[in-house]
Formats: structure tokens, sequence, C-alpha cells
């Protein structure tokens, strides 16, 4: 299967019959070459590289080029927070405490109210216990720098458990980077790609082994409408 854009463009990635390991592995081969925290990491094909109608330049065969790019936020990402999340402890803390304390909560019927209450309760020092009896041995400073992640993660289980997955994406949208970048852009009026300052007479595209010219044409119903936004979660 291959995936193309409307304008004809293929985005699929590199595919290699028999290497399915590696096809599946591209994911972690690009975050441990940087490319989720700097956009001058993203490997491009110069060999793929054509234009749209407007005359902007694009990739193909390796996924959407974002035209903004967020870099993922590494802030308070520690060993003790990688470790309870990659053991379930999150979850399944979140999971017992709305169990436990049901009927409580149900008093709380919007996130204000029931994060007023979260707050008051000590959610974190409970769930810290809680690793320590499953052998996750509570590490002061690391939790310290992993607080506001480790509250944010806590919060939002139990918000979904309490109050649903609308209220929990909404919770998470705060403080989601690409979140906050697109509602920027989008007030300001921006999200329509603009005609390059030079646009690009021609450009070669690479096609099953041959090359084929493809003219720059400033047809602006030709364009995609929106910017593409770079989510630091998706894949290619």
């Amino acid at each position: 299967a291959r995936y193309y854009t409307p304008s004809g463009r293929c985005i699929q990635r590199p595919y290699t019959s028999g290497k399915d390991e590696n096809y599946e592995m591209d994911i972690y081969t690009r975050y441990e070459h940087g490319e989720f925290f700097s956009r001058d990491s993203i490997r491009l094909d110069e060999s793929l590289r054509y234009s749209t109608g407007l005359g902007r330049p694009v990739y193909g065969g390796g996924g959407i080029m974002p035209d903004v790019f967020v870099p993922q936020d590494t802030t308070g990402m520690t060993s003790y927070f990688r470790t309870v999340l990659n053991k379930g402890l999150i979850l399944q803390f979140a999971f017992q405490y709305t169990d436990r304390n049901r009927e409580t909560l149900s008093n709380y019927t919007d996130e204000a109210s029931l994060l007023g209450y979260l707050n008051r309760r000590q959610v974190i020092d409970q769930f810290v216990k809680y690793a320590q009896s499953k052998d996750v041995k509570p590490r002061n400073i690391l939790i310290q720098k992993s607080y506001s992640l480790l509250e944010r993660s806590l919060y939002g289980n139990i918000i979904y458990n309490m109050l649903g997955r609308e209220t929990y994406v909404a919770y998470f949208n705060k403080s989601d980077e690409n979140v906050k970048k697109a509602l920027e852009i989008l007030s300001a009026n921006e999200a329509f790609p603009k005609v390059p300052a030079t646009a690009e007479e021609s450009v070669e595209k690479k096609n099953d082994g041959n090359k084929e010219k493809r003219t720059a044409q400033a047809d602006y119903e030709a364009e995609t409408p929106m910017l593409r936004l770079y989510a630091s979660s998706s894949v290619g």
C-alpha cells in the first residue's frame, strides 16, 4: 500500500520487504536521532522535493514535514517518571483511587471542583507510597522534578474515570504545546499557507526510478488550505 496526498504526492515511509522490524522501529529511530526535538534533525530527501500549487517546497516519501515545528517538551521527564509510566502504575493507582473514593468524588461534577478536591488530598504522596509497594524506590529529587508530570497524569486519569473522555481531553489540551501553538496560529488568522517570497519555477520529483518535472503554479485552490502543525506524538 502507498499513501498519497490529494495532490498526488506519495508520503509513504520507506519499506523494504522482509524488514518489518526496521519499519516498526522507525519512530524510535527518529526519537534517538532527535527528530522530535529539533527540526534540523529531520532528514529530508532532496530527490523527492517538489512544489505545491503555491510554489511551497514539500517532500515525498517520509510523512509530511510540518509548516510549524513544535519540539517535544522533556521538562520533568526523569527515570522515576518513565519507570512508573512503563509499569502502568499511574493507570493502576488512578483506577484504584477512583474506585475507593467514587462516592465522594461523585460530588464534584466539573473539572474545576474535582481538581480543587484532589489538590487537597495529597494524591502525589499517596501515589509515591503506592509505587514503593510495587518495588519502585522513592527518589525525592526526581519526584520533585517530575511533580507536574505526575500530577497531570494522575489527575487526568481520575478525571477520565469520573467525568469522561471529553473533560479528560480538555484538561490535557490546556498544557499541550501543540494545541497552544495551533490556537495561537488560528487566533492570528495565519492558518492558511502564503505564497513564498520566491516560488521555484520547477523541481524534480522521483517517480519509480524516473524523474519528472513538476512546475509550480500559483494556484491557491491546488494548495492544502491549512498549515500542517507537527504533533510530537504522531508518526509520519
